[in-house]
């Protein structure tokens, strides 16, 4: 059996049920080979970001004070070859996380939320790296 590679979600308090269900849809992704984790922004380590292959920023608001790590990590970091997911409710939050994840040098997904199930778009986007997703009629 194939490894599971690391897809790590790290969420405001506001956002944490968003990425639970995040994480849910990860998990249950048909050919894609990801274990998923959520871990607040709060208890955010340097550590959880390095050890993930893909991972996914969410949160209410621009420039929440429990992101304030995890800039600092990104202003200094390089992750090219990585994918990274951002979303939330508001338009402003998601030009937030794109801008902090700019001089990281990710491929970004971005998704702003409503009501339902998670954008397809968003999890395959990042998970597969920007790979052209192909949707199938059966």
């Amino acid at each position: 059996m194939e490894a599971k590679r690391k897809a790590l979600i790290i969420a405001d308090e506001e956002t944490l049920a968003s990425a639970s269900l995040l994480a849910a849809q990860i998990r249950a992704a048909e050919g894609l080979p990801y274990g998923a984790s959520v871990v607040p922004a709060a208890e955010f380590s340097e550590t959880d970001l390095l050890a993930a292959e893909v991972f996914f920023l969410g949160c209410s608001r621009p420039s929440p004070e429990s992101f304030r790590r995890i800039e600092g990590m990104l202003a200094r970091a390089n992750f090219a070859g990585r994918s990274c997911g951002v979303f939330s409710k508001s338009a402003s939050a998601l030009e937030y996380l794109s801008k902090i994840l700019k001089a990281s040098d990710v491929f970004v997904a971005r998704a702003r939320l409503g009501e339902g199930a998670w954008p397809r778009e968003l999890v395959e986007g990042a998970l597969r790296g920007g790979a052209k997703i192909e949707r199938h009629q059966s």
